[in-house]
């Protein structure tokens, strides 16, 4: 039929918040064979997801970007999970007192919840770096098997250490001013002196 391309809301790779906080009762299984049947199909998959869910974990958001990179997903979109109002989950997050007094209307950068699993900090690198992330695993999905094995258990322990959010937006400066001195390396420097130009 000509479709190119299809997006799917996979929001938690974990099966504990899928079931028990989004109320959607599929199975890991079932939601790789959808992903790879497409695949299989020629058909690119862009998914979508969730973090800082009532009840998340930095392990319920590993196995989200974890099954983006089991699926070899082409397109991901993470955005943070923001309670609204007259919603069950607003409900949810009222009795279990999450709900901070921050108002926030960006989806991507903030989150108005004070989980007791995963600090703010963590959830908005997560949305942040998600994509990256993903292609990461799908990297250490390649090696071979004790290696990999071994390269996920110290891609896991860095991703749950509480700094490590602080210590990517450092590298991410860093990164930045490198790549500013790079460009001024390569632009000819021109320099007047004397009427007479200097290059």
């Amino acid at each position: 039929a000509g479709c190119q391309e299809v997006k799917i809301g996979l929001e938690s790779g974990n099966v504990q918040i899928r079931r028990e906080v989004l109320n959607r009762n599929l199975s890991q299984e079932v939601m790789i064979k959808a992903f790879r049947t497409c695949k299989e199909e020629g058909i690119k998959v862009h998914s979508f997801n969730m973090v800082g869910l009532p009840g998340e974990t930095v392990g319920a958001v590993l196995d989200t970007i974890k099954l983006n990179a089991l699926v070899d997903i082409d397109k991901t979109q993470c955005s943070v999970f923001q309670p609204y109002p007259g919603t069950k989950l607003y409900e949810v997050c009222q009795e279990q007192s999450l709900v901070s007094d921050q108002e926030s209307t960006d989806f991507f950068l903030s989150s108005t919840l004070n989980l007791k699993f995963i600090s703010k900090t963590q959830t908005i690198m997560f949305s942040r770096y998600f994509r990256q992330l993903v292609n990461l695993y799908k990297l250490n999905y390649c090696l071979p098997g004790r290696i990999s094995a071994l390269t996920g258990k110290a891609l896991d322990a860095a991703l749950c250490f509480k700094y490590t959010p602080g210590l990517l937006a450092t590298l991410k400066h860093i990164v930045h001013g490198l790549k500013q001195v790079a460009a001024l390396c390569k632009s000819p420097l021109v320099v007047k002196s004397r009427g007479n130009t200097i290059r």
